[in-house]
């Protein structure tokens, strides 16, 4: 649990948020070039998307 004021804990939100959002920037880069696609591009396109970037790169995984 969160300890401080509320007012600390909703400042801190934006960090958490921010945090989460890079990181799932990084693994998205990471799973676009394990699946032969160019993950700077797909780095950079998930800062702008986030979430919705991971659910069109697993909608367009193929099978070998």
């Amino acid at each position: 649990m969160l300890q401080g004021t509320p007012g600390d804990v909703a400042n801190s939100a934006p960090t958490y948020y921010g945090t989460f959002w890079f990181s799932l920037a990084l693994l998205n880069a990471g799973l676009a070039q394990l699946h032969g696609r160019r993950g700077l591009n797909w780095f950079l396109l998930s800062i702008l998307l986030g979430p919705i970037a991971t659910l069109i790169l697993i909608l367009q995984y193929k099978k070998p």
